[in-house]
């Protein structure tokens, strides 16, 4: 996949103008339903290609919400979309360009820009100055255009429409199951393994600690059933989301993970985590002794989860 960096939205061009099939939003969590846009977009590009514009920071940095957080970094969204197939994508920052631009300009950009023909998005688009662009405001224009425009419903599970406010609202809860029901995997921490204050290796145990991106949304504080993959090869682990309170907490949540059967050393080594199921909240113990006891618990529950 070709990754094109954009200082804003006039910067969306190719020269070649190979591409059929655009689409555009925050893809900040590549759940289900951002799935479902993507895999109809590689249904329709043929024999030439199919572009996302991704916007990165969000409307969310730019008009400063409350939540700023994304179920994914860019670098996962970024990664998926490849998996998927997708051949380009337009990183662009939602800044004053994109927010006071009109919807018809903003589409002539995009479509213009990269020359495609066919736009395929989800049915609560929106777009321009004020969201004054939506599904019906774009037909209309396909239609004037002679383009071919695919609005693609939302997926619901169990009741309840897959976005990407409800996975956060269940990653916040510490409900692993029900976010990997509408990501389609499982909520997952990716990071360079970083010293840590080496109390947890003399008196406890020895730990993998991964710091969350700044952006990157946040589970509930607590010990999770967790696994490892490092250097191509899966563990068990697990895993304390938190500020480690027990020995001085740190200013900023961190990943704590204890990994089974495994004793190497790798800091600097890049590691990545798959948070399954909530075990315990985190706590601060009176003592390294009594922490100890509650993690020979944890490190007992592990087997039987895995083993179950």
């Amino acid at each position: 996949m070709i990754i094109k960096k954009c200082n804003n939205i006039n910067d969306i061009n190719l020269d070649e103008k190979d591409l059929k099939v655009i689409t555009w939003g925050k893809y900040d969590a590549m759940h289900l339903g951002h799935q479902t846009i993507m895999n109809k977009m590689m249904s329709l590009r043929g024999d030439k290609r199919a572009g996302a514009v991704i916007f990165a920071p969000g409307p969310e940095s730019y008009f400063d919400f409350p939540d700023k957080t994304r179920v994914n970094t860019l670098n996962e969204s970024l990664e998926i979309i490849e998996n998927i197939g997708i051949d380009y994508a337009f990183v662009v920052p939602f800044d004053e360009n994109t927010a006071n631009i009109g919807a018809g300009d903003y589409l002539d950009k995009v479509i213009n820009g990269t020359g495609a023909d066919t736009v395929a998005v989800g049915k609560d688009v929106s777009f321009g100055y004020n969201r004054e662009g939506d599904d019906k405001y774009l037909i209309k224009f396909g239609k004037d255009k002679g383009l071919d425009i695919h609005i693609v419903s939302k997926i619901e599970i169990d009741g309840q429409i897959v976005s990407s406010n409800a996975i956060k609202n269940y990653i916040k809860d510490g409900d692993m199951i029900k976010s990997a029901k509408m990501l389609g995997r499982k909520y997952s921490i990716e990071g360079v393994v970083q010293r840590g204050k080496g109390i947890g290796h003399k008196e406890l145990y020895a730990t993998i600690n991964i710091a969350f991106d700044d952006n990157k949304c946040v589970p509930k504080f607590g010990v999770y059933y967790s696994r490892a993959l490092i250097k191509g090869k899966e563990y068990t682990a697990i895993t304390n989301v938190g500020v480690a309170p027990t020995f001085g907490a740190v200013k900023k949540p961190v990943s704590e993970s204890i990994i089974l059967e495994f004793n190497e050393e790798i800091y600097g080594e890049k590691v990545l985590l798959y948070i399954d199921e909530f075990r315990r909240p985190e706590k601060k113990f009176g003592s390294a002794a009594e922490l100890k006891q509650v993690i020979d618990e944890d490190l007992e529950a592990i087997v039987k989860y895995y083993n179950k």
